[in-house]
């Protein structure tokens, strides 16, 4: 028998390796910590894109896309995934040939918004292209036919209407008749991010009405004495490494 070497470790806080299934915060105890975490959402229901629009789609589901717009990856966005330029490239004064995604839909036809889920981390990091092909607008659009797609500054992901930063950042509206067409969004400043977006056949749809869910733990839609009652199943129970 051969030993190279053998080292002893303490036994201590290695949430990426071991905790209670409940722990919240990642200290590896489930106690009041925890529990206040519960229930800053206690009482609410999730509300997904699905529920409440006519298309949904995840950046990264494009039917085409080509480089120099590419797909990443990040566990906090929709699906693990996201879309956004290779660094170093901007195209701010017509839209590109090329870093473009496109997606093909099909709508029952009214007046829409264009909803994304976005990362603009500054005031000059924050805009995509966007042309719906066939769709009215009741927008000024760039020279180009294109809408230079501009959304709040965040550097965290967050729900926004597409603006148009030639209409004073009005929000705008699609107007389009039952049938198909091809949603193109094309990269314009480097470091805006996409996760997913969607059609919402509203004009007056309040975004704030979809309600992501992180602490539903048995995931049955709502945040409530039922997830407590499963957190006091674990109270005070404590995983170290190793």
């Amino acid at each position: 028998v051969f030993f190279d070497d053998i080292r002893l470790y303490r036994k201590g806080c290695v949430p990426s390796m071991v905790k209670p299934e409940y722990d919240l915060n990642d200290d590896c105890i489930v106690n009041d910590d925890d529990l206040a975490l519960l229930m800053t959402e206690h009482g609410l229901t999730a509300v997904t894109p699905d529920d409440v629009s006519e298309v949904y789609r995840e950046a990264e589901s494009a039917d085409s896309i080509s480089a120099p717009m590419l797909i990443y990856s990040d566990s906090d966005a929709s699906g693990g995934r996201y879309i956004t330029v290779e660094a170093g490239n901007d195209n701010t004064s017509l839209p590109p040939a090329t870093g473009v995604a496109q997606y093909n839909i099909t709508v029952n036809g009214g007046t829409y918004l264009l909803i994304g889920r976005t990362i603009a981390p500054s005031d000059v990091d924050d805009s995509f292209w966007l042309n719906i092909d066939g769709a009215t607008t009741q927008t000024n659009n760039h020279d180009s036919g294109w809408i230079r797609w501009i959304m709040p500054t965040t550097g965290e992901w967050s729900w926004a209407s597409a603006q148009s930063m030639d209409d004073g950042n009005t929000i705008v509206e699609f107007t389009m008749s039952a049938g198909s067409y091809t949603i193109e969004i094309a990269y314009r400043e480097e470091g805006t991010l996409l996760d997913d977006f969607m059609l919402v056949n509203d004009v007056d749809f309040n975004v704030e009405t979809i309600v992501s869910l992180q602490y539903d733990l048995n995931g049955d839609g709502t945040v409530d004495d039922t997830d407590v009652a499963l957190m006091n199943e674990q109270w005070l129970d404590e995983v170290l490494w190793p």
